[in-house]
């Protein structure tokens, strides 16, 4: 079994891997239930990073006067997106050259 983001593979499950996750789940939903898996890690993740998004720029938005703010966490996603401060996670951290890059740059356990 593959996963795969636009056609190109993400993550290969062998039959020992397949079997390790069969431990605990019954092998006839087996691909139903790693889909679920696939698309919670990614939603969870989603809910995530724009609860951090509320938290950090509710408060700013306010203080700038800003309050007819969407609901939908897309509307709002928009809303933050267009301002003028808003800035990538690439353009943040141009001003620190030094800065972990990315997730697999953690210390493991973290």
């Amino acid at each position: 079994m593959k996963i795969k983001i636009d056609d190109r593979v993400i993550f290969e499950l062998d039959d020992i891997k397949k079997a390790i996750f069969k431990d605990i789940i019954f092998e006839e939903d087996f691909e139903s239930e790693i889909e679920r898996l696939v698309k919670w890690v990614l939603e969870h993740n989603l809910s995530n990073i724009t609860r951090s998004l509320r938290e950090k720029w509710m408060p700013l938005l306010g203080e700038m006067g800003i309050d007819s703010i969407p609901t939908s966490d897309e509307g709002f996603a928009r809303v933050i997106f267009k301002h003028k401060s808003y800035k990538n996670r690439s353009k943040r951290d141009k001003k620190f050259p030094d800065k972990i890059k990315s997730i697999s740059d953690l210390p493991p356990g973290r």
